[in-house]
């Protein structure tokens, strides 16, 4: 098979996973994207007092990340990938689409007063 072929088709591959992680992650991720706080409020820290809609924006975000999460999660267990190589390439992907986004949302919201059980939403 001539190189150009094999470029080919590895761009095709690599911009199919590319999409693919784009349609599983998409929901999750607005969730996390909705949320409008100033930053004089949010660098303030948890000594503050949040008003209403405030507190609602990040339950919501918290909230609906996890019901997506959820979902992705039931549906992910019925996949079955039986090269090992593969799977832990997916998983990676998959790690390296989400969690700089979450880890970035949770370090400023997390330890924000939103609610009086953050437990519930926060994981």
């Amino acid at each position: 098979v001539p190189q150009s072929v094999v470029e080919e088709l590895l761009g095709i591959e690599k911009q199919f996973r590319t999409e693919l992680l784009q349609r599983i992650w998409e929901a999750p991720l607005q969730h996390l994207s909705h949320v409008h706080i100033p930053s004089t409020l949010i660098s303030s820290g948890s000594n503050i007092k949040m008003s209403r809609d405030n507190r609602h924006q990040v339950k919501n975000a918290f909230g609906g990340f996890n019901t997506e999460l959820d979902k992705i999660l039931v549906t992910k267990t019925a996949w079955r990938v039986h090269d090992d190589k593969l799977r832990a390439e997916l998983s990676g992907e998959h790690e390296a689409w989400v969690l700089p986004v979450y880890e970035a949302f949770y370090k400023t919201y997390a330890a924000l007063p939103f609610s009086r059980h953050a437990d519930k939403y926060v994981r």
